[in-house]
């Protein structure tokens, strides 16, 4: 059995997820090396485990290339090949199991293709998501950086006079993110001192916020 980067991602797919990766190492849509399926089939009925006496370099090689003598860096490079399809692959399916992802992405490619009737649309379509979500600390990430888009969309386009109010919310979002963080972060800098009695001469966190008039702030 041999140790290598490739196997050991594999061996984190679920079963449904590596048998979804079968198919998209089938799909000449995506990957144009042929042989990472030969590879793909080969490693197939020992997973998830894959820990095989089975799995080597020589065995590897062969069910690709059946009919020739072992190639070290052959080997080595379909090893690093399926590697890296196995990287895209799960990128791909965390996007399409994320909306956030999915809908950022969009509003991205729809911006650089001028396509802008789509952008507006996604646009409002991914705010009003996330205006359904908690308020918490990914939601004012989320919506600050989607207003960002959408004030570079327009600035880009010469046409700042549309999304002037938007740049009032946009820091408003800014704001709201800072304090929610901060505020988390003053609370795991006192967990860690009461649990770990771990603590830094330098806190800059506390020193900002001694700083503040917190009653006028909050008022």
């Amino acid at each position: 059995m041999i140790q290598s980067k490739a196997i050991d991602i594999l061996r984190g797919l679920s079963r449904k997820e590596f048998l979804q990766f079968g198919k998209y190492l089938d799909s000449a849509a995506f990957v144009s090396n042929r042989n990472l399926s030969k590879l793909y089939r080969f490693i197939k009925p020992y997973h998830p485990a894959l820990y095989s006496e089975k799995i080597t370099k020589e065995n590897i090689y062969r069910s690709v290339y059946v009919n020739s003598g072992f190639n070290d860096a052959k080997t080595r490079k379909l090893l690093s090949d399926i590697y890296k399809e196995a990287e895209k692959f799960i990128v791909i399916m965390n996007t399409l199991s994320h909306k956030e992802i999915y809908d950022k992405t969009l509003l991205e490619e729809f911006d650089k293709r001028k396509l802008d009737s789509m952008f507006n649309s996604k646009y409002e379509e991914y705010n009003a998501y996330l205006d359904k979500s908690e308020k918490t600390y990914s939601y004012f990430l989320e919506k600050y950086q989607t207003e960002w888009k959408n004030v570079m969309f327009y600035l880009e386009r010469g046409m700042q006079h549309k999304i002037a109010l938007n740049i009032y919310k946009r820091s408003e979002y800014l704001i709201f993110l800072f304090l929610s963080d901060l505020f988390i972060t003053l609370n795991d800098i006192e967990s860690n001192k009461q649990k770990f009695n771990i603590g830094s001469s330098i806190n800059l966190a506390e020193a900002f916020i001694s700083c503040l008039n917190d009653k006028k702030l909050f008022e």
